[in-house]
């Protein structure tokens, strides 16, 4: 990735459950994010600072947002992945009815807040 020479290291992975500790697990549930992009196969204390974005989608026609909370997490320092950035992209019936919300430090925030 000429444009990006910082990413040409990092993996991106989709329905991938596996962590430096073994599967990925949040309040003790085993969790599957849609898209990642990190470092995969880190067996160390600072794997995770490879973690960069994680993203889940939901169609039109799915209204159970439990990734919200998801993201929240895989955000937040509570359960030591600390991506830098989430995304949620609920798919519209046509792409303007897409809707996009953000998370950094396990809080939703606005578009024009991310870092």
């Amino acid at each position: 990735m000429q444009n990006y020479p910082e990413l040409n290291n990092l993996h991106l992975d989709c329905e991938y459950n596996k962590s430096n500790r073994g599967t990925k697990i949040l309040a003790g549930v085993k969790i599957r994010p849609d898209l990642i992009i990190h470092k995969r196969n880190l067996n160390n204390k600072h794997a995770n600072r490879y973690n960069t974005l994680v993203i889940e989608f939901k169609g039109w026609w799915n209204n159970n947002i439990s990734d919200i909370e998801k993201l929240k997490s895989f955000t937040s320092a509570q359960y030591g992945y600390n991506y830098p950035l989430a995304i949620f992209i609920k798919l519209g019936k046509n792409p303007n009815k897409t809707i996009y919300r953000y998370f950094q430090n396990g809080n939703e925030i606005s578009e024009n807040d991310i870092l």
